[in-house]
This record gives structure tokens, C-alpha cells and sequence, in this order.
């Protein structure tokens, strides 16, 4: 099972991944950690939204090695995705109105540059059993390339950007594929 870095730790470093030469639309701040690659927006969301100075959103870039013999089936790899969700993760109300919401989580197939992409969509306020927080909208983009399962997490505290803050989560995907 994979969670989310709020959540989200990968066991293989995804080294060669670099986000230098994209071009982004939001001011991120980017860091290169042992498993892979996280970007924090520079903008600090405003009262109420959070109290302490957070950044309006996190994404989460990385990949981890799929055993050769094993099946890559990314439609079984979304439901266990979304089993350890609904397990892990307090599920708010889903908002928005651009695909129909089971139990609150949105999940779809999707193709980029003739790859297969999975989007699992949905608002969180905290992990079970922890500390309630500011609801935040959380977007994964998961995909199998080169022998690796890719996940990309977007999470959204104050959504005034968020348009371009997923358009970049699609250019670095694009930007991955493209290698």
C-alpha cells in the first residue's frame, strides 16, 4: 500500500529526476530529498486557511521500482491506492463539480503522450486519528513508466493559484515521460 506524503515515502531514490530545466507557472521551492522531489510554494496562505504562514500547496514528486515479475496492473495499483486512502486519510466533502465523487474520491484513467495515467482526486482535513486541519484538496497522478510506478501529489491549502499549480504537476509529468 502507498499513502500520500501528508504521506507520501517512496522506497527507491529516483535519481536523474530533475525539475531544473522545467518551466513552472507558480513560485515553487524545490528540494531534492532521498526518495524524491518536493516542491513547496513560495506563497504563504492567508488567514484562515492557516494560522502558522503554510504554503498555499505541496507536491510530491517520485517513483519507486515495480518488480519484473509482477503484474503492473495500475488499475489494481489505484484501488489499493484508494483502499489505503479510505483507511489512512479523513475524507472531507468533494467540491468540486467535474466528475462524479464515490464516497467522496474521484478516480479516472487518463492518457499523456500515449501513456496511461491514473487521477485520484479528493479534500482532506488530517490523517484518522490525528489532529483535524484545514480542509485541503489533494490530487495524485499515478503512472507506470520505465519499470517504475511514478506518484505525483498535489496538495492544496488555499486554492487561489490552483489551476496553475496542477497545470505544473502536468508539465513535470510530461517533462518525466518525455525521458
Amino acid at each position: 500500500m502507498r499513502i500520500i506524503k501528508i504521506i507520501l515515502l517512496l522506497i527507491v531514490p529516483t535519481l536523474g529526476l530533475s525539475a531544473q530545466n522545467v518551466k513552472f507557472i507558480h513560485d515553487w521551492d524545490m528540494k531534492y530529498l532521498e526518495h524524491d522531489i518536493e516542491f513547496i510554494s513560495k506563497k504563504k496562505a492567508p488567514e484562515p486557511f492557516s494560522n502558522s504562514g503554510e504554503p498555499q500547496a505541496l507536491m510530491f514528486v517520485g517513483a519507486t521500482s515495480l518488480e519484473e515479475s509482477a503484474e503492473h496492473d495500475l488499475s489494481k495499483i489505484v484501488a489499493d491506492e484508494i483502499e489505503g486512502i479510505r483507511k489512512e486519510i479523513s475524507i472531507d466533502e468533494y467540491l468540486e463539480e467535474d466528475y462524479k465523487a464515490t464516497k467522496n474520491i474521484v478516480s479516472y484513467f487518463s492518457e499523456v503522450d500515449d501513456n496511461q495515467i491514473a487521477v485520484i482526486k479528493y479534500r482532506t482535513n488530517g490523517v484518522k486519528g490525528g489532529q483535524i486541519t484545514m480542509p485541503r484538496s489533494t490530487r495524485q497522478i499515478l503512472f507506470i513508466h520505465n519499470g517504475k510506478l511514478w506518484i505525483s501529489s498535489l496538495i492544496v491549502l488555499f486554492a487561489e493559484d490552483q489551476e496553475n499549480m496542477r497545470s505544473d504537476q502536468m508539465t513535470f509529468i510530461k517533462a518525466i515521460l518525455e525521458n
